[in-house]
């Protein structure tokens, strides 16, 4: 028979005491890394937007590149001018506005050209309309619209940092509350596999950071015509691709370690596991489909390929976690 880690078993109250404990240190080591993050979060905010700089620079270089081309005709709008002087409103180093007749020299002249293609200037009488060149903006400056949106992005980042970083300690602290309840045969299917699930996270978070996010980034820069639009990015909602192409694939990335625990304490066959390929090839191409921005097909599977990669690899661990467990309980017998 079994023995379970304690030897009497804990009461109602116990348990509920224990668990306070854990949460109170987890909440402590939460804490504590949360204040070390949030005190660098410029640097982290600047580390957070590295792709979609360099995502923004090469979207410069592409549109200089078009500026460039022969025959480049930029994007123009047309002006209205209701009445003369036309007035500007101007701002100078102090942050005071001004405002100023702007005139040509000469005052304003329009250029006509007649019947036989004689090109006259005669004075401007308003209205009349202007064509001005309205050419693509690339800011690369993440743009806010309230004063407390930076702080609550910030806020944000540093405590999805803070939660990265403590990763370790928060799961020592779940995995000491529920060994306890745990048979010799589960503890040892488990608890050997914790490092390889902070490993595995971090293996998607570097992923998504580094390779998927730039991608994605690129894609929708260039969806819209860079001749047509102004480029402006908000920060809130590149943190929210941001999140998602790292904690969320980070999560992902657990799939093999999930699928190898399940294999090693008998709950799933990995023969089960591999008999259901074609629904973890649906749900990687629904992931997706949901979780990449990008319209284009081609990004989307590049997205779901890494899902069913994953799985796969699942099933070849869930295979020696089976024939592992099958050994041990042959050692087990035999005694």
């Amino acid at each position: 028979m079994e023995q379970r880690l304690e030897d009497v078993r804990m009461s109602i109250g116990e348990h509920l005491e224990e668990l306070r404990r854990r949460l109170f240190y987890s909440l402590i080591s939460f804490f504590a890394v949360f204040l070390v993050t949030f005190y660098f979060h410029g640097p982290l905010r600047r580390e957070a937007l590295r792709p979609l700089d360099q995502s923004l620079e090469h979207l410069k270089t592409i549109v200089a590149a078009k500026r460039a081309e022969p025959g480049y005709k930029p994007h123009t709008k047309k002006l209205k001018i209701a009445s003369l002087p036309f007035v500007v409103e101007k701002t100078d180093a102090a942050g005071a506005k001004q405002y100023e007749d702007f005139k040509f020299p000469n005052d304003w002249r329009i250029l006509k050209t007649n019947e036989t293609g004689e090109k006259s200037y005669e004075p401007a009488v308003a209205p009349f309309e202007i064509e001005v060149v309205d050419e693509t903006q690339v800011d690369m400056r993440p743009m806010v619209l309230s004063p407390q949106e930076g702080v609550f992005q910030d806020l944000k980042l540093a405590m999805l940092i803070a939660l990265l970083f403590a990763a370790p300690i928060l799961l020592y602290q779940i995995w000491a509350f529920i060994r306890a309840g745990l048979y010799d045969s589960e503890r040892r299917a488990i608890g050997p596999y914790l490092p390889l699930i902070i490993l595995l996270f971090l293996m998607g978070v570097a992923f998504g950071y580094f390779l998927m996010l730039p991608l994605i980034l690129r894609q929708l820069e260039t969806w819209l015509p860079i001749d047509e639009v102004n480029i402006q990015n908000r920060l809130q909602e590149y943190l929210s691709l941001f999140y998602t192409f790292t904690f969320w694939l980070g999560m992902i990335f657990e799939v093999p370690v999930v699928m190898m625990i399940l294999a090693r304490i008998g709950f799933v066959s990995a023969r089960g596991f591999l008999k259901a390929w074609r629904w973890a090839v649906l749900g990687g191409v629904i992931a997706g489909a949901i979780l990449n921005p990008a319209p284009d097909i081609m990004t989307q599977m590049l997205f779901a390929a890494p899902i069913v990669g994953l799985y796969l690899i699942g099933c070849l661990l869930a295979f020696f976690a089976e024939s592992s467990r099958k050994r041990a309980t042959e050692r087990r017998l035999e005694r």
